[in-house]
């Protein structure tokens, strides 16, 4: 059967269905490209280690020392920053003066938190003068850089995020020894002062 325009019915009616599957095939794409996002704001804070030293510059005192008096150094280590403290080194000693007088200084021992880390059976007499002296410790922490956290019980020092400060106690106890000194002058001195550092990683 033909209309007037010599189109069949047949053929109009295939070329409706050609146009509906073409429409449909559109759609599906069209579907194929609804997305969605969202993110999440994230802030990272870097925390503080502030390892502090009363005296602040952990000076040692000697003074006037004679004939063997003894002396006690004492140093508060703490820690002011937010991040705990895991490890503290005692990397060594800076000394300034006489040399001489420095190498008569007997240790006769180091302890930190309550426990001994170095007594004179453990340091090197590396000067060869007979005795365990500051002048040896220097030498003998430069080869070794002691772990004061690891050699007591004193643990991790923690920080203000932990409520607040917290600290622990070097003393290095010494004697003049006079014995090994010679062509030293009159009033000679030496100043020394302890090198430490605070770690968040342990050894």
């Amino acid at each position: 059967m033909t209309d007037d325009d010599g189109i069949s019915r047949r053929k109009a009616l295939g070329g409706i269905a050609l146009t509906g599957i073409a429409a449909g095939g559109g759609g599906a794409g069209t579907f194929a490209y609804l997305t969605d996002s969202d993110s999440v704001d994230s802030t990272f804070k870097i925390g503080s280690l502030v390892l502090e030293t009363t005296p602040s510059d952990g000076a040692l005192k000697f003074e006037s020392l004679a004939e063997g008096e003894q002396n006690s150094s004492t140093i508060d280590v703490c820690n002011g920053g937010s991040l705990p403290i895991r490890n503290v080194i005692l990397a060594g000693l800076t000394i300034d003066g006489n040399t001489e007088v420095a190498k008569a200084i007997k240790i006769r021992e180091v302890r930190y938190g309550g426990d001994t880390v170095a007594d004179p059976s453990d340091i090197t007499d590396a000067n060869s003068n007979g005795i365990t002296d500051l002048d040896d410790l220097n030498t003998w922490l430069g080869d070794r850089s002691l772990s004061l956290t690891d050699s007591t019980g004193q643990g991790t020092l923690n920080g203000t995020d932990a409520g607040g400060s917290e600290c622990a106690l070097l003393v290095i106890k010494t004697e003049m020894d006079y014995s090994v000194l010679s062509d030293v002058p009159d009033n000679a001195s030496v100043n020394a002062s302890v090198d430490l550092i605070g770690k968040q990683e342990p050894l």
